[in-house]
């Protein structure tokens, strides 16, 4: 249900516990062999999709069973906008899982702390108000609110996020300078999906919450109803993102469409190109689940 928010304290605080069991999820990321993929049709395509439109685009796409990578401009630097929300997030959740905090912890949302600006619905309330991190993590995915992100953000720190991006050795990806490239923006979703950067449960509750997005405009236009997708979208003027993990029945991906100087009907017509062409070329590659 796309309005609703959730904010799977329970998944993520029982990480701690959990072990670090390897998911059927997880187990599908590098099962396939790399040998057999020609990506030169979809990139052609691909090309095609955005050709003629205004400004640029970047894409990148992650077949998740062989790791193989294609698209279009994927190591060019865009503005992130909100699709950097996800190393906050990240950050958070792996904080959780380590015992260093709780998601049920409550904190003070103050009148400094609003950002009367873009999306989001604590700017629109009386501070000061106390909220859980777990709610300021929903809010922040699944509304995008920018309040919530900036108080998160403030509270694990700036330079620890950046370090932890250091980590995952996504070194194009500047939280101080709101910038990624769509390579960083795919492989981030590819780690979390193979609990690369969590333990399984706290993976299990943020790709549920991910999934519960309000925004469903972009990737998720092209896709067959039925196909669930967890992505963060992100939106600046002339800047339309979407970077997330289609779980195809047959062979999901991990897929970052980036723009810059974008027209918004125009982007919105290249999204449902792009997501629904990677999308009918992931499902022709076949089937990697366990039978």
């Amino acid at each position: 249900m796309a309005g609703l928010i959730r904010s799977s304290v329970g998944p993520a605080a029982s990480a701690v516990a959990g072990g670090a069991n390897v998911s059927a999820r997880a187990s599908l990321v590098g099962s396939a062999p790399v040998s057999r993929i020609d990506t030169s049709a979809i990139e052609q395509r691909l090309t095609a999709d955005v050709s003629g439109m205004q400004g640029s685009y970047g894409i990148n796409v992650i077949d998740l069973a062989s790791g193989i990578s294609y698209g279009i401009n994927g190591n060019k630097t865009f503005r992130a906008a909100s699709v950097n929300k996800m190393p906050i997030i990240v950050a958070l959740y792996e904080q959780a899982a380590q015992g260093r905090l709780g998601l049920d912890q409550p904190i003070a949302v103050n009148e400094a702390d609003i950002q009367h600006y873009g999306t989001g619905t604590i700017q629109n309330l009386d501070a000061p108000h106390s909220y859980t991190l777990g709610q300021l993590a929903a809010l922040m995915i699944q509304v995008s609110d920018n309040t919530a992100a900036y108080v998160l953000e403030r509270f694990i720190g700036p330079q620890t996020i950046q370090q932890n991006l250091k980590r995952w050795r996504l070194d194009h990806t500047i939280m101080a300078d709101n910038t990624t490239t769509p390579w960083d923006a795919a492989k981030l979703m590819e780690l979390l999906y193979a609990d690369r950067l969590l333990p399984t449960n706290a993976t299990d509750g943020l790709l549920s919450l991910l999934q519960n997005s309000v925004f469903s405009d972009r990737l998720a236009a092209g896709l067959p109803a039925t196909v669930p997708i967890a992505h963060k979208v992100g939106t600046e003027v002339g800047v339309y993102n979407d970077a997330g993990i289609v779980m195809a029945p047959q062979r999901p991906y991990a897929i970052a469409v980036l723009s810059e100087d974008a027209d918004e009907g125009e982007a919105s017509v290249a999204f449902n190109r792009v997501s629904h062409d990677v999308y009918e070329f992931q499902s022709a590659l076949g089937s990697t689940r366990p039978r």
